[in-house]
């Protein structure tokens, strides 16, 4: 097909009334161009529905008034159920393919009679097969996204294909692609796409419809294996900040883009005043332009729609449609338009006709309306100073923000030389010294070792102690059997954490093993760290949604949709940057939920519209240099590991050697840190009893009046508390405005003071040390502490108080409550002191973890004010 002549791209958006089906010939409409030619036939060949719509009845009068055209409409009854020998004879064809159209008949008819078409026939038969459309984009190197095609009838024991299916990925032949990702059905025609959501963030997938009413997709927690029915297509989920592109062509030197809230965010379809999906006009790039000119030539469709997905790596076509016009566009109809007819009268060879791009005007009856209607705009110009108006303009807006209200983190750390862990390194290269477990399958894995390490440890420990000779005297038994013993403590504190079901998560849990000696090249000692909890609260997920919903409303207290609108149509750079912590990423997700005036659930918001990759880490997650970090942390210690006041004038230059109040009145509060810490030892020791004591007495009413057997209690955790990131759906979750029945809030309570008591177990555990295990803690000599372990224990009271009074009871309460006189003042102290006590410290070890992040506020910074300039 000749090349459309190239028009500017720029269009006023507007939006036509509801289509009335109007007579093709109308006397009031005007001809325009050369009257003493002979009328072409053209033939409109489609199915009824869409001859109605609106955009092609715009065209269609347009065309009839132009007076070089005759239109033959084909009757539906015809095409569907009368020979093509019957069909009307015509010079030029609009035919295309929808639901319902049988298109390989209407390409038997083009081949018959030969007319002059618009969109090439045969060539639709690619649109129906997204396999041929994929292929026919990689033939003409168009970007689209990497991808493999499974034919899951292929795929048999003995089959030439392999697939794989994993918690976090698929593997086809070899290939993997990682969740999040895009299964598409083969058949054009089927739109139910669904994205798969990795289970590290809760999992689940949100799966995409043809539009009903305001619904576009909805999200399922619980569907997380593919579909084996047929043949898919399997592509990564590419980024693009929440929005789709649709570009309507009208050959390849014309083209219009629209940008809309992309379904795979909300499922919520924005609608105007009139109903109409709202969608805002957006300039494409010179390299947008481009690909839109082979996606005409490539399918010889002249009037054709595709999707495009603007990322940061570029522009990709992801879907091409056919036949598509623009809705509710004066401007883009009278272009259309006359483009067809230039086309049409080119191609039949038609001489002494002006077949310039002299626009065809619409009848003066057709309404023009905004596209986004009823959004209402606000005035720039805003009073300042004595109520006088200036001209003022929001450059940029840069938020630093903490997450919301969490659970407590947990974390334990060993040094051991189990062979079921140190088995981890074998094979390894020499360079590796660290292995990192997060998914479902490797803490799985992790818990099978470690229960069959945890037996074998407890028969040898048997064995030891009966070969053991009598005390006092020592033996080489004996020192492997204090070895064995700790070891045992070390993995019996872990595997309750190993056990949680259904809360594996690497955004919740992780278990790293550091290899920390060596014998030659074979590693014969691992360190275990295992960190765990801080989810974040129900509150802590209100508060953020809250916070981005008030931000938006003070930003446009007049325009509700004035941010939507801007960010769809790429006319402001939104970003959200977040850490890899699961509490950081899902306070994001609902910030931007409430910013952007989202609906649904956190998953999609959070997979399509935060960013946490390698540059957001690079941000927000440096480590603390660790040899600085190290020097506060000794002097924390000296400090805090001695009976000497450490508000006297003598060790006040020490501990508070900056001018700051609170730290001063801190350390005045503290008085003699070692006595502090022996007091608080005694309270925490007998605030673990307490709960112990209200475990069991919960666990006896449990039993007596509930009915629940302890075989039905092993496994289960309690989250109603907590954001649950397994399912941040919020199934499961209770309603707090909902009463539970006597049965569930008693189980419930029990599972919460089971998880506190091991909380506090751990916690005790990791802040009391004994210099001799023989000796105990009678002997306050023999005792020494964590001082890093100060901050986790006001956390852990902090939690308590504020959301378990009720489960904890008068006695626990009590104690607690002591507990927060003695250890607030400590905390203060060493919070205010672990990143640097000296200004010089403080300094140091800030600009080392900030600057990166401080270099990039700055920076975006400059760019505002320049690009203002």
């Amino acid at each position: 097909h000749p090349h459309a002549p190239a028009l500017g791209p720029g269009a006023m958006s507007g939006v036509g009334r509801s289509p009335v089906l109007r007579p093709v010939t109308s006397p009031n409409w005007q001809r325009k161009m050369s009257p003493g030619v002979a009328s072409l036939s053209l033939g409109v060949c489609c199915m009824e529905k869409k001859l109605n719509g609106e955009p092609m009845q715009a065209i269609l009068r347009r065309l009839e008034m132009c007076g070089d055209f005759k239109l033959v409409i084909f009757e539906e009854e015809v095409i569907l159920n009368s020979p093509i020998e019957e069909w009307p004879i015509v010079d030029c064809l609009i035919a295309f393919e929808s639901k319902g159209f049988p298109l390989e008949k209407c390409i038997e008819y083009e081949k018959l009679r030969k007319p002059r078409c618009i969109n090439n026939v045969e060539a639709q038969m690619k649109l129906q097969n997204r396999t041929m459309v994929y292929k026919t984009l990689t033939e003409w190197c168009i970007p689209c996204p990497d991808h493999v095609i499974v034919d899951f009838a292929t795929i048999t024991p003995d089959g030439p294909n392999e697939f794989e299916e994993h918690d976090n990925h698929i593997v086809f032949n070899g290939k993997k692609i990682d969740k999040p990702f895009v299964e598409k059905p083969e058949d054009g025609n089927r739109h139910d796409i669904w994205i798969y959501y990795p289970r590290s963030i809760g999992g689940g997938a949100k799966k995409l419809f043809r539009k009903v009413k305001d619904k576009s997709s909805e999200f399922d927690p619980n569907q997380n294996q593919v579909r084996r029915d047929g043949v898919y297509i399997y592509e990564p989920f590419l980024p693009t900040q929440g929005t789709d592109i649709k570009v309507y062509t009208v050959g390849a030197g014309y083209v219009h883009a629209e940008a809309r809230k992309a379904p795979t965010v909300d499922g919520k379809v924005q609608r105007s005043k009139d109903g109409k999906e709202v969608r805002y006009p957006v300039v494409l790039t010179q390299g947008e332009k481009a690909i839109a000119a082979f996606v005409v030539k490539a399918f010889r469709q002249n009037i054709c729609g595709f999707d495009i997905l603007r990322t940061d790596g570029g522009s990709y076509v992801c879907d091409v449609n056919g036949w598509s016009f623009v809705k509710g566009n004066q401007k883009y109809y009278n272009d259309c338009s006359t483009l067809i007819r230039k086309h049409l009268l080119e191609e039949c060879g038609v001489e002494g006709v002006d077949t310039s791009t002299t626009m065809i005007l619409g009848p003066g009856d057709e309404v023009v309306q905004e596209t986004a209607a009823g959004v209402a705009t606000t005035d720039e110009s805003r009073p300042v100073g004595n109520g006088r108006h200036e001209s003022e303009r929001l450059r940029s807006v840069i938020v630093v923000m903490r997450h919301g209200d969490r659970r407590p983190k947990e974390k334990m750390k060993f040094k051991t030389q189990i062979p079921a862990l140190i088995s981890y390194f074998d094979g390894a290269d020499a360079e590796v010294s660290e292995v990192k477990l997060k998914t479902t399958e490797e803490l799985e894995a992790l818990k099978e070792r470690v229960t069959t390490a945890l037996s074998d440890l407890q028969e040898q420990l048997q064995t030891l102690e009966a070969e053991a000779p009598l005390p006092p005297s020592p033996s080489k038994q004996s020192d492997q059997a204090s070895a064995v013993k700790q070891d045992i403590q070390n993995l019996e504190l872990l595997v309750p954490v190993l056990e949680m079901e259904d809360r594996f998560s690497g955004l919740e849990r992780k278990v790293q093993l550091k290899a920390t000696k060596r014998k030659e090249t074979k590693v014969v000692q691992v360190q275990v760290v295992a960190k765990w909890g801080g989810e974040l609260t129900v509150s802590g997920l209100e508060t953020a949604e809250d916070l981005g919903r008030r931000l938006r409303q003070d930003l446009y207290p007049n325009d509700p949709t004035g941010l939507l609108r801007l960010h769809s149509s790429f006319r402001h750079d939104f970003k959200i940057y977040s850490s890899q912590e699961g509490r950081c990423q899902i306070t994001a997700a609902a910030f931007t939920k409430g910013f952007l005036e989202l609906e649904g659930d956190i998953i999609p918001i959070l997979v399509s519209l935060v960013t946490n990759d390698s540059f957001a880490q690079r941000l927000l997650d440096e480590p603390i240099p660790k040899k600085i970090r190290d020097s506060v942390k000794q002097s924390i210690e000296a400090l805090l590991m001695s009976y000497e006041d450490i508000s006297s004038p003598e060790l006040l230059a020490k501990s508070c050697p900056t001018p700051h109040r609170g730290l001063r009145e801190a350390a005045t509060r503290i008085g003699s840190p070692l006595q502090k810490l022996h007091t608080i030892r005694y309270y925490a020791s007998e605030y673990i009893d307490s709960i112990m004591r209200a475990k069991e007495k919960a666990f006896e009413s449990m039993i007596g009046h509930a009915g629940v057997s302890a075989q039905d209690l092993h496994h289960d955790d309690a989250h109603d508390d907590a954001v649950p990131l397994g399912d941040l759906s919020r199934q499961g979750v209770p309603d707090p405005m909902i009463p539970f029945d006597l049965k569930d809030s008693m189980k419930r309570k029990w599972l919460h003071l089971r998880r506190k008591e091991h909380r506090w177990r751990k916690l005790f555990n990791g802040f009391v040390k004994l210099k001799d295990e023989e000796k105990g803690m009678e002997d306050e000599s023999n005792v020494t502490f964590d001082p890093s372990k100060i901050p986790d224990i006001w956390d852990n009271l902090y939690y308590d108080m504020l959301t378990h009074r009720n489960y904890l009871g008068e006695e626990s309460c009590s104690i607690a409550e002591d507990m927060v006189g003695l250890i607030h003042p400590l905390n203060e102290w060493v919070c205010l002191s672990e990143y640097g006590i000296t200004e010089e410290e403080k300094l140091r070890i800030g600009a080392d973890v900030t600057w990166r992040l401080i270099g990039k506020v700055l920076g975006d910074l400059e760019f505002k004010i320049a690009d203002d300039a």
